[in-house]
């Protein structure tokens, strides 16, 4: 048995709502914010790891941790207002970091929609520890992370200049059940429209868990992190999908809103 979460309600469904800067934004944290907990004391990010975590984590006798996107979908009742488009198999990026998975979608801009995309989580297995898993989004990568990982085989790829928190849940500690998490993201396709017509079509997504302790600490450098998914969007009449050169040369170009990004992490 495990525990099943949907996330779909007020305080935690995420909601593509601005124009200008980001494309999604948090309900919970506003724009771009990095994780914070309800005591204004504790210390900045740490991007080191506690030399005894790491190497109980680093043991021969560990394992991966399961932090990845199952899959990427339309809920049913989308499906007519967003049309989800097949990507060729071997189109990805050329340069890393690149996409474990790629979703393209589809939206016709005459038509003023809201969609649901949910973000299926991999089993999470049961633990003694409190966790807090967190879904990041930015439409820029990096090769060079700010906040370092080495407990984590999968570094975060997000930069974070344009990184936002979407939401975020509270994995309660359970000896015995694995926890399956469902995250649900309201997609508007006006905003949308704007936001690609700008030359910002492509959105990327990492997941993060982390020992609810560290949170509170400000300890962000234990965290593991979710391979890249990558969300592709296309705004054309009739929901009509990229052909195929297209398709690869905006996966291969970067977001203009990253360009000429102060400060931005080569």
């Amino acid at each position: 048995m495990k525990n099943q979460i949907n996330l779909k309600k007020s305080t935690a469904a995420c909601t593509l709502l601005l124009a200008t800067g980001s494309a999604w934004g948090s309900p919970k944290l506003g724009s771009g914010q990095q994780p914070s907990s309800a005591d204004e004391d504790q210390p900045q990010p740490s991007s080191q790891a506690p030399a005894a975590a790491l190497n109980s984590l680093m043991g021969k006798n560990s394992r991966p941790s399961p932090v990845r996107i199952e899959a990427v979908t339309l809920n049913r009742n989308s499906e007519a207002k967003i049309r989800k488009c097949t990507v060729p198999k071997g189109v990805t990026q050329e340069n890393p970091p690149k996409p474990d998975s790629i979703f393209s979608l589809s939206f016709d801009p005459k038509e003023r929609q809201m969609a649901t995309l949910q973000f299926e989580m991999a089993e999470l297995p049961p633990t003694k520890d409190e966790r807090v898993l967190m879904l990041l989004y930015s439409r820029c990568l990096t090769n060079n992370p700010k906040i370092k990982t080495p407990l984590s085989k999968h570094k975060l790829a997000l930069d974070t200049k344009d990184l936002e928190v979407m939401t975020s849940y509270n994995v309660p500690a359970d000896s015995t059940k694995g926890t399956q998490v469902t995250f649900e993201v309201d997609l508007r396709t006006d905003p949308l429209e704007k936001q690609v017509n700008a030359g910002n079509d492509t959105f990327y997504f990492q997941v993060a868990l982390i020992n609810k302790s560290d949170f509170q600490k400000g300890n962000y450098g234990v965290a593991k992190l979710s391979p890249l998914q990558a969300i592709h969007a296309t705004s054309a009449q009739y929901k009509l999908c990229p052909e195929q050169n297209k398709l690869i040369r905006n996966l291969n170009s970067d977001n203009e809103s990253c360009k000429n990004m102060t400060g931005k992490t080569e």
